[in-house]
């Protein structure tokens, strides 16, 4: 981590206890609108939101949320944007130079993600100039080529980046893509741009350490402070298709799960497959992911695994459905996220009862709902929570960010966050503390299990 960015996030975490402990105690956090349809979006020369196109929203420590958007109006079409509470800001529309393009400019923005720093790490598609597609990095306006199409690919055999999708950074700057490649030996890949350059991770074709078979496909990559980048690729052993989850930072992956491990908190049942189109990997090398269990892979689980340690399951298909319509879990989501404390984040749906989807945040012990369906959607005219959109955001500081469509509103679609800042009084700010304790714990408890295995 950059002495800038850990300057930053030890000032954040220290304004928001000291916000926390002296502002006066609210009965529950609420979501606020972030940005809704019809919104002026900033930066665009009177253009409003029209369209949050389905790639993942993110959130920093500081609640900072950046998200893409389409334009209606104004002087472009599409851009990315940072919202607080209290301000919004572009940070870069379609029709802005791009650097590293030769002249071009961005076309379609996509693809935010923001560290506690504030770096933003997105893609864009490119008109104009030398180039087609690139991944680009905003450092408080500044901003950087990560990668553009035509670039050499390292470790491809001469071949070149063609398009790219997924970018995320971690809090020294780091970013980790998934890119396409022509030419050379290689078709496609996860790479990180550190300072000393791009790194392979791993290739499609190459052997998966462990479990054997070639990789013929992978997800979106997850990166922690560390570089470490975990990601789940689809394996062919010559006569069928299995998945498997790996960490990797540039030289042979480590396995983290296989079909047939059998997590903990499961009843039993080993994996079937693995569903996470991205996982989430915090600072300790935890892994969260989603997968099938039992022999046909009926049953689907959230689960938590240390490197070498067996995994935990903390939401199972079939588990009660934390609302007041009851009913149990379904379909669980293949994007949970992880953060610093060991709570995780997901979307799920249930069999009976209303509502039938909704957000939840995990911490070991228990589920609880975040927003359900039917739930009041705030600033949206008695307007309600409808489908939500992708996978929820969280930071390290426990705050959730999340797209949904409206029901009955006088918006159509909005991204939200909660808690309020600072609304949640001291209890939140305790409830934190309590909940940091926690996951250290659990994370000691998981790598002394892990310890006892391998000594």
């Amino acid at each position: 981590m950059s002495m800038l960015a850990r300057a930053r996030r030890a000032a954040v975490g220290i304004a928001a206890l000291t916000c926390a402990l002296t502002a006066p105690l609210a009965a529950s956090a609420a979501p606020r609108a972030v940005a809704l349809v019809g919104d002026p979006a900033p930066g665009t020369g009177g253009g409003t939101y029209s369209f949050f196109p389905e790639t993942p929203v993110s959130i920093n420590s500081a609640g900072e949320v950046a998200f893409a958007a389409s334009i209606a109006g104004g002087t472009t079409t599409s851009g990315l944007f940072v919202a607080s509470s209290a301000t919004s800001a572009a940070v870069a529309v379609a029709g802005q130079v791009a650097p590293g393009t030769g002249g071009g400019t961005y076309a379609i923005l996509e693809h935010a993600d923001i560290n506690d720093a504030g770096q933003v790490a997105f893609t864009s598609t490119i008109s104009g100039g030398t180039t087609t597609a690139g991944v680009f990095l905003d450092d408080g306006g500044l901003h950087t080529a990560v990668a553009v199409a035509g670039d050499t690919a390292p470790g491809a055999g001469g071949g070149t980046f063609v398009a790219f999708t997924g970018p995320v950074v971690n809090e020294s700057g780091e970013v980790a893509f998934f890119a396409t490649v022509t030419g050379g030996t290689k078709s496609s890949g996860i790479f990180l741009a550190t300072t000393g350059g791009l790194v392979p991770i791993v290739f499609v074709g190459d052997t998966a350490p462990v479990v054997g078979g070639t990789v013929s496909l992978l997800g979106r990559p997850a990166v922690n402070d560390g570089g470490s980048v975990a990601y789940q690729a689809v394996l062919f052993d010559g006569m069928a298709n299995s998945t498997a989850m790996f960490v990797g930072s540039g030289g042979t992956p480590s396995l983290v799960a296989a079909p047939g491990d059998v997590p903990s908190g499961a009843g039993g049942l080993a994996y079937f497959a693995f569903a996470s189109t991205r996982p989430s990997i915090d600072a300790s090398g935890d892994v969260a992911f989603m997968a099938t269990l039992g022999a046909t892979g009926s049953i689907d689980a959230i689960v938590v695994d240390a490197a070498g340690a067996t995994g935990t399951a903390i939401a199972l298909e079939g588990d009660p459905h934390p609302s007041p319509g009851g009913g149990t879990f379904f379909s669980l989501n293949s994007k949970p996220v992880l953060a610093a404390s060991g709570d995780v984040a997901f979307g799920a749906t249930s069999t009976s009862g209303n509502p039938f989807s909704g957000l939840f945040l995990a911490d070991g012990t228990g589920v609880a709902a975040v927003a359900l369906r039917g739930d009041p959607a705030p600033d949206t005219g008695g307007g309600t929570f409808g489908s939500f959109d992708n996978s929820p955001a969280l930071s390290d500081a426990g705050d959730v960010a999340f797209a949904s469509s409206i029901a009955s509103g006088t918006a159509s679609f909005g991204v939200f966050a909660l808690p309020e800042p600072g609304a949640a009084g001291a209890g939140a700010a305790l409830a934190t503390l309590a909940a940091l304790a926690r996951g250290r714990r659990a994370r000691a408890a998981r790598r002394s299990a892990r310890n006892g295995r391998t000594s």
